[in-house]
């Protein structure tokens, strides 16, 4: 078979595939990864088998807005949980991801749900204005609502 014929064939992979090639997109941080396996109908809902990641998790981990975004755009649940019951915000908490988590508390992540250890999102973070903000934001909707807007509509 020639080089030529080669790249003329077309392998369809299975779903389960496309699932787990997007998680892994996310792990790494390859949006280039992530917008070819959404295109091709990997499920944003799919659940990393060791620890119960979902792809959204991976995107608040690394504070990646475009992949965030993506996701949600795709269907991801904000509120998603891994085994250890923790939500992308706690993902944000964790690694001090501030606009990450205005984007995911602006679009409905509850900043007082707990993890297994009984932690919320607040308390994981080391950042007192990503605590600040997790703590009171029922207090500063709107004002994040315009910082949001703005982002998701560029």
């Amino acid at each position: 078979m020639n080089e030529k014929t080669w790249q003329n064939i077309k392998i369809k992979p299975k779903p389960k595939q496309i699932d787990q090639e997007l998680l892994n997109a996310c792990y790494f941080g390859n949006i280039v990864g992530v917008k070819k396996w959404l295109k091709l109908g990997a499920n944003v809902e799919y659940v990393e088998e060791r620890d119960g990641w979902l792809p959204l998790h991976y995107a608040a981990r690394w504070g990646d807005l475009e992949m965030l975004n993506l996701l949600i755009k795709y269907g991801a649940d904000v509120n998603g949980k891994t085994k250890s019951k923790e939500t992308a915000l706690h993902k944000c908490g964790r690694w001090d991801r501030k606009d990450a988590a205005i984007i995911l508390l602006q679009l409905g992540a509850d900043p007082s749900v707990k993890n297994s250890d009984g932690n919320k999102a607040s308390h994981m973070t080391v950042d007192p204005e990503l605590k600040f903000l997790l703590d009171n934001f029922s207090e500063y909707k709107e004002i994040i609502k315009t910082k949001v807007t703005k982002y998701m509509s560029s």
